[in-house]
């Protein structure tokens, strides 16, 4: 996919970010007041640029991956925000999963007993994924030292760090195949000095 300019635009008065993506398509507008509602009213001008810019950087740095459809992307990036999860990021197929979060449940993905326990879900993966995203977000967020313990032990585990390492290694695999794609045919000169 060739790679698109996009800009932002900020309207302070009413709270949103205008999206152009050069292409010929009109603006999208992300609405900041999701996430301030009447509290925009009373922020200082400051604050605003510093709550716009940090929407618009959260969003630009989910399409820079070159294969991410800017348009597709920040959808997924925004939907997210309003549904309370940061530290998902849209890459224009999905949200992405911490290699932590993807690790542990594919470590935990025969134990049924748990999964149902714990968090009333079967054996739906992406459904495992979005319940334990929540506890590890819940625990990361909270004041129960007993329970960031066993999270920071669980992140430890041999098995879950050999699990992420192998996470890693299929990524770096599946983007190596993709430059390889995207270079097909191309000529490639001389590195040349810098």
């Amino acid at each position: 996919m060739a790679a698109r300019k996009v800009t932002y635009k900020m309207d302070l008065s009413t709270g949103t970010l205008v999206q152009n993506i050069i292409d010929g398509r009109e603006g999208k507008v992300f609405d900041a007041l999701a996430f301030y509602g009447d509290a925009w009213g009373g922020m200082p001008e400051i604050g605003k640029r510093l709550a716009l810019h940090g929407l618009k950087q959260k969003l630009a740095d989910g399409h820079a991956a070159k294969d991410a459809s800017p348009d597709v992307a920040t959808d997924e990036i925004y939907q997210n925000l309003v549904d309370g999860n940061w530290s998902t990021r849209g890459e224009g197929g999905g949200e992405r999963v911490s290699d932590f979060i993807a690790a542990y449940v594919y470590m935990r993905r025969n134990d049924h007993a748990y999964w149902q326990n714990s968090f009333g879900v079967g054996d739906d993966e992406a459904a495992r994924i979005s319940a334990f995203r929540s506890r590890v977000n819940d625990i990361e967020e909270g004041d129960d030292e007993k329970a960031k313990l066993s999270l920071r032990n669980a992140k430890k585990h041999p098995n879950v760090q050999a699990r992420m390492v192998a996470i890693a290694e299929e990524r770096l695999k599946a983007r190596k195949a993709a430059m390889r794609e995207a270079n097909k045919g191309k000529e490639v000169g001389e590195l040349g000095d810098i």
